[in-house]
């Protein structure tokens, strides 16, 4: 496989000061990167602990799908109630 895939996603909400959560991210069905979404004067954004990244491209790659997934899945209030 040429292309790094995220095959799997989770995300546990924190809202501890600036860390507002952590992730896990597959890659591959193989890589586990682990991180936390923090958020600071420029918004949110990931940290990625431990992980170097082999392009630019695969580091915002990472980040736009954890972050996406965050907001559509964290952030978006339900109405369907009312």
């Amino acid at each position: 496989m040429d292309v790094a895939e995220i095959t799997e996603l989770k995300i546990l909400p924190k809202n501890q000061g600036k860390l507002v959560a952590l992730f896990i991210a597959t890659i591959n069905n193989d890589i586990d990167v682990k991180g936390s979404i923090v958020e600071g004067k420029q918004g949110i954004r990931i940290k990625a602990m431990g992980f170097c990244f082999t392009s630019k491209e695969a580091k915002t790659r990472l980040s736009n799908r954890v972050l996406a997934t965050y907001v559509i899945n964290h952030c978006v209030e339900d109405n369907s109630a009312e």
